[in-house]
Parts: structure tokens; sequence; C-alpha cells
């Protein structure tokens, strides 16, 4: 069982007033000695998180029963205060030598400070709160009954009317169900102007409040349980019904996600049309990112390698794991008409080391001397394979089998081909971004490619070397007689 906090605040105000009473002469103790007051415990936000309620005794009130000398029965009692009855009560307990001559119900400490004056307090059993709770004081022909109606769970200083001493006491009180813990909803979104995510409770029942707070325990309440930053704060919710509160509070979590920055490495670039017969848009965005492509007109495109002279704009759209989408960026591929290369009829090739990239130069093992190029892997996609590192002869293809596997597939131009040698394919897959000088030679995947494509499975992983030993179309020399 757990008190709300206001009600938590009475046993440190009852225990000020046993001191205050301890210091009084018990024969001249006047009922009254503590003024009527209140007491409300603010949540800090000048809000009152429960209702004001009495934390000293009450004015007694006499009232006349069935029974003669003063013996008023619970009933009665709640007759008078117009109650549907009490739940629970104790025997009338009497007193004798200065004590009381029985055994009040688990829970209760009753005390005798003197022969006219008592003390009491009440604990409930787990998951149990006090509701309400009448003391009746007789002594003499009469008794005095104290209601207290706002789940107080003791007093000081009862006494019984006309300054009789005090011959028994009986308690009536109801009990009730600690309400249980309430059911709660989290929120999570990604960042946006002006956004602000709150915990809130659901299917809450009548006559139940819900308090908040920052922690599992302790802690003061919080009036707007919300976010509105990039982050995750975690809430947890009481349940109160009048002074009862739910033993355990729900955690509700809210976060708000980030956006993906836009991605970086734009490969644009201007080429001749005889030298490039197409050119592939790319970018670089971080692990666990994805890209959407959209065309000029806007439209959602998987079509990024242009083939045509022009102008071509493209424009990439990151998206995090959670969906979030970032701010895009624009990729520009210009084709241009340079001139004719004279092309004789038996074709002329020059042997060249080719490596796949996704931009001439770009992505080198090695910033200075060898320009062996490698690739991010990081779904499928298409790069350019690129000979005499500016040279474009075909395209490299990376596909995820979904197998822990991946399909490599080389497709050479017109400008391409396989020089005519054991292994001319070479691949290598990295954990890392890879560095230093390559070793082809000591490659782990290896083919023999022959026409004018080739196609290998290898293990998944981050970064791929493609190193192939190609031959590229050149103008045959003309000799000079």
């Amino acid at each position: 069982m757990k008190l709300n906090p206001t009600v938590r605040w009475s046993t440190g105000v009852l225990a000020l007033a046993i001191f205050l009473i301890g210091c009084q002469e018990m024969e001249s103790l006047d009922a009254n000695l503590l003024d009527k007051s209140e007491l409300a415990l603010s949540d800090g936000a000048g809000d009152h998180i429960n209702a004001r309620m009495m934390i000293q005794n009450v004015e007694p009130v006499v009232i006349t029963g069935a029974n003669p000398g003063g013996n008023v029965e619970c009933s009665e009692v709640a007759d008078h205060f117009e109650l549907d009855g009490f739940n629970s009560s104790s025997e009338r307990i009497a007193t004798a030598s200065g004590s009381f001559n029985g055994t009040f119900p688990a829970g209760f400490t009753v005390t005798l400070t003197s022969e006219k004056t008592m003390d009491w307090s009440f604990t409930p059993g787990q998951d149990k709160c006090l509701f309400d709770i009448a003391v009746i004081v007789k002594g003499g022909p009469s008794a005095n009954v104290y209601y207290y109606k706002d789940g107080q769970t003791g007093g000081t200083g009862l006494v019984a009317p006309g300054g009789a001493g005090i011959s028994n006491v009986t308690f009536c009180y109801n009990i009730t169900e600690a309400p249980a813990a309430p059911e709660v909803m989290g929120d999570e979104a990604c960042y946006e102007e002006g956004i602000k995510l709150t915990a809130k409770a659901v299917n809450v029942p009548d006559g139940v409040t819900i308090v908040w707070y920052e922690s599992a325990e302790g802690g003061s309440p919080v009036a707007d349980p919300s976010i509105t930053t990039v982050g995750s704060k975690t809430y947890y919710a009481e349940a109160v019904s009048g002074t009862c509160v739910s033993t355990s509070r729900s955690a509700a979590t809210l976060e708000i996600w980030d956006l993906p920055a836009a991605p970086t490495n734009p490969n644009s670039q201007e080429r001749c049309i005889e030298t490039y017969p197409s050119l592939t848009a790319s970018v670089e965005v971080p692990e666990g990112v994805t890209v959407i492509w959209y065309d000029e007109e806007g439209n959602e495109t998987d079509y990024i390698t242009v083939t045509t002279v022009g102008t071509h704009k493209f424009y990439a759209e990151p998206i995090s794991e959670n969906g979030c989408v970032g701010e895009r960026t624009e990729v520009v591929l210009i084709l241009k008409v340079c001139g004719d290369t004279d092309i004789e009829e038996d074709p002329c090739y020059a042997d060249e080391t080719a490596w796949a990239s996704r931009g001439a130069g770009l992505d080198r093992y090695n910033s200075r001397g060898n320009w062996a190029t490698w690739v991010y892997f990081n779904g499928n996609k298409t790069v350019d394979l690129f000979a005499g590192q500016t040279h474009l002869i075909g395209t490299v293809s990376f596909a995820d089998n979904g197998n822990n596997t991946v399909t490599i597939t080389i497709e050479l131009n017109s400008d391409g081909a396989f020089q005519d040698v054991g292994d001319n394919v070479k691949i290598q897959d990295y954990a890392s971004k890879p560095s230093g000088n390559p070793a082809p030679g000591g490659f782990a995947h290896k083919g023999t490619a022959e026409g004018s494509s080739f196609e290998i499975t290898v293990p998944k992983n981050n970064y791929y070397g493609v190193h192939v030993d190609a031959a590229r179309l050149i103008e045959c020399p003309v000799d000079e007689d």
C-alpha cells in the first residue's frame, strides 16, 4: 500500500503534534489544542497534485444512539454522516488501569496518553488504502465521534465528552483496494520543426487521476511528461484514487529520431560521350542509411545511368533505418560530343588494368601513387569499370542474394574487352575500408572471363576490390612509309 504525497506528510505533522502534546499538562489538555488548518502538497509548478486534506484532529460530534450510556454503533455513525456504511470495524475495546484491555485489528496503534486522552494511527495492509474512518471515544454517559473523511491515518488528543475519562473506544472504517498501475502509451517520431511528443494514460477508470514522474520510484511530479528535442526519455505514471496510490508506476518511453544527413560525395561530372558512353549517378551515405533516387521532375526512379548527350540531374534522398527522411543531394551528369575517333575495321586494343569505382579516381586504396579503387557495398548497386584510371569500359553490378553472398556481374561496353589470359578477373572482399598497395594476384576470388560479360558469387562483405585485366579500344596507329 502506498499513500499519495499529501497523506505521506501527515506522519510528520502527527509526530509534531505528539511532541507538542507531550509538553502540555495532561489534565489541562484542550481537545482543540491544534487549530484547524490545511496543508496541500504542491508539485513545484504551482499545481496541487491532490485535494486539500485535514492533517490534524477533526472536531468531534456527539451522536445520541439507541443504545444507552453512549455505546454508539458503527451503523449509527454511518447514518449520521449519510454514508453507505463501513466495511470494517474493531470491537469495543475498554480501558483498564491506564491501558486498553483488548486488541485492536492489525495495523492499528492506539495509545492512552492519559486517562482522558488518546492517540491513534493505522497502517493499511499491502495494496490497501484507508478511505475514511470514525473513532468512537466513550467516557461517562456519552461518546465523542471523530470522523476523518480524507484518508488520514492518524489522530492525536482524542477525548470523551465533558472531560470524562475514556472508558472504551471503537473504530469504524472503510478499506479500499489500491488502484492498479495505469495503462500508458509512449510515442516515437522523426524530428520536425515544432514537434512535441507527450506520454499518455489510456483507459483510466472513473475517479482515478494520473500523476507522472521522471523515475520509477520517488521523485517529484512532472506537470508535462513530454519531449521536444532529438533523444529518448522515459516517464513513469502513478494512479491516484482519492488518497490511495498505485503500488507501482508504469513506464512510457518517448523518442524523437534525428534526420539522416544529406548524402555526400556526389559524383557530378562532365564527360565526352566518345570516351564515356554512359555515366551513373552515385553518392555516399553512412551504414544503415539507404538512398531513394529522384529525377528532375521529382519522380522516384531506379534509372540513374545516362547514355545520351545532354545535362541530366538526379537527386539522392537519404532514408534512415527508422524511416526518417533527410535532405536531398543533387548529382549532375553531363555527356557531350567532343569529336569522332577514327577506328579502322580491324580494331586495335591496348592492354590496361581496370578497377571498379563509383567515379573516375574516387575511393582509392592510396591517395597517391597506385590508383587502384574499391567499392563500398551497402545494398544492390551498379558502378563503373575504369581502365587506365579514366577510361570507362563497362559496369560492375553487385546483387545481395540474401544468403550472405553477393553476385558480382561485369558488363563491358564496346570500348572494352577481357585480356586473353587466365584469371583475368580478381576480386577481394573486406570488412573495413581497404588501404595500402593491393596485390591482385593474391585476391581470394578469381575467374577467367570471355566475351563481354562475367559473373561470380562471393561472400557478402562491406567493401570490394574488383580488378580486371582488360583491353581498351584505341585508334590504330598509322604506318608511315
